[in-house]
C-alpha cells in the first residue's frame, strides 16, 4: 500500500522547508522538496510537526486493572498483585491490554517495550489498535502467580506463533530473586539460540539486591554479567540498587536501561543520579498499577526534573540533555530489536511510526526550542493524528482501528468479573491501604 504526506515539516533533523513523504508497505520510500506548482494528493501535514513515534521502553500495559490502587499499598507485589495475577484469564489480559494500549497511543507511543503474562493475548490487542508491540511473555520460576511449567511453556507458544510485522519477540526473565539461577542460564540460552533480545527487572527492590548478595554473592548485574546475558541485546528495566562496578558494568553496548520516573518514586525509589546521564536510556511508564498513566510525555518531563532535582551542587553543569532526553523516547529500547527500519527516524528506509503534532497548539508557543519544547511541554492533546507502519491508527485524537468506547466498555465487564473472583472489593474496605 502507498500514500503521500505533503507539506510535512519534520524534526528533529528535517529541512527549514516542507517535504513530501512517500511511504511503500509501512516504509518510508522518499522524501523529496514539496512542489506548490504541482497536484498535492495525500494527507496534508501543513498544519503539523511530524516526529518519530515515541517508544514506550519499560510497560505491563494489562496491568491497567490495578490502576490507583498499588502505589498505596505496602509489599504490593507479594500482598496484591500476585495474589490478583494469578486469577487472570487470557480473556482478561487481552481486554486489559487493549484499554492500556489505547491510552499509549493517545499520548504518542508508536512502540511499547511489555513485559507480561498471557503474551499472545497482548499481541492479539497490539494489532487490533495497531501498536507496534515487543513483548516478553514473563517467566518466574520462584513464587510468583502462575507454575514454572505454564509460564515456560506459554513463552515457546508465543514465540512459534509470533509472526507479524508488528510483533518483535523478546525473552522476559522476571528477575533474579524470582527467576531460579539455573533456570536463568535456560532463558539466556534460549535467547542465544534463538538470537533473540532479552528484557528484564533488574536491582529493583533492597530484598533482590540482597538476596543476590547472599544467595548468590554478588549484586544481580554482575550475576547477570557472569551468565553472558549481556551477550545478548538487553534491556534492564529500573537498576535501583546498585554498587560502584554495576555502574561500569552497564556501560555495555549491549545493554538499554529502562527508566520509569513515576513508577520508580510512588513504588520505591529513584535510581541513582549517575543513570540519568548514561547514553543508552530508554524512558519508560512501566505500569499503570505502578504510575496511573501511560502518558510518554509525562514521563520524558519527569525524567528531566527528578535528573536536575538529583544534581551534584558541586557540577551543575551536568544536566539533563532535552536534546538526548528527546531522542531516547523516540529510539531507546528500539535498539535492543537490531532492526535496520527501526531507529526512531524520519528518513528513507525507515519504518513510518509518526506523531503530528498541531502547529497552534499554545503550550508549544513561543517555540525558541523544539527539542525542550517537545520534551517538556508537550501534552497528549496536542498529539492530533499518530501513525504506526504507515497507518493511521489515531486520527483527530480518536482510534481509528478500534471504538475506544467499546475497548473501556469491554474492559470494564472484565473488570468485574475479575473482582467478582477475587472479592477485591471486601478486601479494599477491610484494609487500610497504607498496613
Amino acid at each position: 500500500m502507498k500514500q503521500t504526506l505533503t507539506n510535512v515539516t519534520y524534526f528533529p533533523g528535517g529541512p527549514s522547508k516542507p517535504v513530501d513523504i512517500v511511504i511503500q508497505d509501512g516504509i518510508i520510500e522518499s522524501i523529496t522538496p514539496s512542489n506548490p506548482r504541482s497536484p498535492k494528493r495525500g494527507f496534508n501535514a501543513k498544519a503539523y510537526w511530524v516526529l518519530p513515534g515515541f517508544v514506550n521502553g519499560h510497560t505491563h500495559v494489562a496491568m491497567t486493572f490495578m490502576k490507583s490502587l498499588c502505589p498505596q499499598v505496602r509489599n504490593v507485589i507479594h500482598r496484591w498483585m500476585f495474589p490478583l495475577e494469578s486469577k487472570l484469564t487470557e480473556e482478561d489480559v487481552y481486554h486489559f491490554s487493549r484499554l492500556g494500549i489505547a491510552e499509549c497511543l493517545l499520548g504518542g507511543s508508536t512502540s511499547i517495550f511489555d513485559h507480561y503474562y498471557y503474551p499472545s493475548a497482548i499481541a492479539e490487542a497490539a494489532k487490533d489498535l495497531g501498536i507496534r508491540a515487543a513483548i516478553a511473555p514473563t517467566v518466574l520460576t520462584r513464587g510468583g502467580p502462575f507454575p514454572k511449567k505454564t509460564l515456560y511453556d506459554e513463552m515457546v507458544r508465543f514465540f512459534k506463533r509470533s509472526a507479524h510485522a508488528l510483533i518483535h519477540p523478546v525473552v522476559g526473565p522476571h528477575a533474579t530473586n524470582t527467576v531460579h539461577p539455573k533456570d536463568m542460564g535456560h532463558l539466556i540460552e534460549f535467547a542465544k539460540d534463538g538470537n533473540f533480545p532479552i528484557h528484564m527487572h533488574v536491582s529493583q527492590t533492597e530484598y533482590e539486591f540482597k538476596h543476590a548478595k547472599e544467595k548468590l554473592g554478588m549484586t544481580p548485574i554482575a550475576f547477570l554479567e557472569k551468565l553472558n546475558c549481556f551477550d545478548q541485546p538487553t534491556l534492564l528495566a529500573h537498576a535501583i540498587y546498585l554498587e560502584k562496578d554495576d555502574f561500569k558494568r552497564l556501560d555495555h553496548p549491549n545493554i538499554v536501561l529502562g527508566i520509569c520516573p513515576s513508577a520508580l518514586v510512588l513504588f520505591d525509589k529513584l535510581c541513582p543520579k549517575d543513570l540519568f546521564h548514561k547514553k543508552n536510556i530508554s524512558i519508560g511508564c512501566d505500569a499503570c498499577s505502578n504510575n496511573d498513566t501511560m502518558d510518554i510525555g509525562k514521563e520524558a518531563r519527569n525524567f528531566v526534573l527528578f535528573a536536575r532535582a538529583l544534581q551534584d551542587q558541586a557540577f551543575p553543569t551536568q544536566k539533563p540533555n532535552p536534546e538526548k532526553v528527546l531522542r531516547s523516547m523516540q529510539n531507546g529500547a528500539l535498539q535492543i530489536l537490531r532492526k535496520k527500519h527501526l531507529k526512531g527516524k524520519i528518513q528513507v528506509g525507515a519504518a513510518a511510526d509518526l506523531v503530528f503534532i498541531q502547529k497552534d497548539a499554545l503550550n508549544l508557543h513561543p517555540l525558541f526550542d523544539p527539542h525542550w519544547a517537545f520534551t517538556m511541554n508537550l501534552w497528549p492533546e496536542n498529539i492530533t493524528h499518530v501513525m504506526v507502519n504507515g497507518q493511521f491508527v489515531v486520527k483527530h485524537r480518536q482510534l481509528t482501528q478500534v471504538k475506544a468506547a467499546t475497548v473501556l466498555k469491554e474492559s470494564t465487564k472484565y473488570l468485574k468479573r475479575l473482582l467478582k473472583r477475587t472479592g477485591l472489593p471486601k478486601r479494599l474496605w477491610a484494609e487500610p491501604f497504607s498496613s
